[in-house]
């Protein structure tokens, strides 16, 4: 009964976008037929059967209700997303391949993820490298552009896996989507939109859409400065919102001052605050104006508020200077300049807007 070509089968798909295995015969054999219930499982590689069966003991006996090979599954996926892709640009029926395909990919999905752990999964996983397979309600995108949780999303670049999706956590995480996006996730993407816009300013959404990745690189850098989490150099907006190299900028923490930047610096684009700045990397005004690279050693020392708490400690006693002596011989220095002021100024800064 399985060698004989006696079942019919569809000659057409019975839906755009659907891959389909041609047929110049009205009837084919039950070993490569399936029911049109698996349509969106096999259509590629196998028959649709033109009717109903609905014995499930002759869909078994019949081999019908066993697991398709491998190959058939990738080869499926690999077509339907290459499908929709010529389909979308030039076709109205999109809404309804849409929700077809919304209703069809979860069956697609579990057959293949009952793949996993097994040898067969690999050449799986070989097959849809570099493939835009996973389907998130309307259109087909690449696993690595896919996290489970994210607070970024943006079109095209970063999406997060829909609901309808979280059953199939197990193959999605062994294929390439993300648990959560890192660093190096964000510095791609930013790289990827310089690359996409050419030189010209952001637009509000993208704007916004980089401002989001900026507040989550510094938040994957909140336990290590961000030269030490990533050799590659951010991007940030300028005032034009043009995209550019973190090193060419510099953030106006004092606008009273002359607003020309120094010599081959840039204004950050100012919906960046100096906070997020600075955790950036980025250095301010204040600090360009008063340290020169030529005069300058980078010299161990204390950090601020500790020697602030050692000076404090001692008051007006006449150990003062000898600690202040300590101090300089422990960051090497070799020689010591006091500098005594008697006015009084607001704690923030030498360089704060007196009036």
């Amino acid at each position: 009964m399985r060698a004989i070509d006696w079942c019919p089968v569809y000659a057409d798909p019975p839906l755009k976008g659907i891959p389909w295995l041609k047929s110049s015969n009205q009837v084919s054999r039950p070993s490569n037929v399936r029911p049109k219930s698996q349509m969106f499982v096999v259509s590629c590689s196998m028959h649709i059967l033109d009717g109903e069966c609905c014995s499930l003991y002759l869909q078994k006996k019949l081999g019908w209700m066993d697991r398709p090979n491998i190959n058939v599954l990738s080869a499926q996926l690999i077509e339907l997303s290459k499908l929709y892709s010529q389909l979308k640009s030039h076709s109205s029926d999109v809404p309804i391949v849409d929700a077809a395909l919304s209703k069809g990919i979860p069956a697609l999905y579990s057959k293949m993820q009952e793949y996993i752990g097994t040898d067969e999964f690999v050449q799986l996983k070989s097959a849809l490298d570099g493939v835009s397979w996973v389907w998130i309600g309307d259109n087909f995108v690449v696993p690595n552009a896919l996290a489970f949780d994210s607070p970024v999303k943006f079109t095209p670049y970063l999406y997060v896996v829909p609901s309808e999706l979280s059953e199939f956590r197990d193959l999605l995480l062994n294929l390439g989507v993300r648990i959560n996006f890192d660093i190096w996730d964000y510095m791609h993407v930013l790289q990827r939109l310089q690359n996409d816009v050419k030189g010209f300013p952001l637009s509000t959404d993208q704007l916004n859409f980089v401002h989001r990745i900026l507040d989550a690189v510094a938040d994957c850098c909140s336990e290590k400065p961000l030269f030490e989490a990533s050799n590659t150099p951010i991007l940030i907006p300028d005032m034009s919102a043009v995209l550019m190299h973190a090193g060419d900028l510099v953030y106006n923490d004092a606008p009273w001052m002359d607003n020309s930047t120094p010599v081959g610096k840039h204004f950050i684009h100012p919906t960046i605050s100096n906070d997020l700045a600075s955790r950036l990397g980025i250095q301010s005004l204040r600090c360009l104006s008063l340290v020169d690279d030529d005069m300058t050693k980078d010299l161990p020392c204390m950090d601020y508020a500790r020697i602030k708490e050692l000076l404090t400690s001692y008051g007006d006693t006449e150990l003062l200077l000898f600690d202040l002596l300590e101090l300089a011989d422990c960051c090497k220095a070799n020689k010591l300049h006091l500098i005594f002021d008697k006015r009084e100024h607001p704690r923030q800064s030498l360089l704060q807007h007196n009036g």
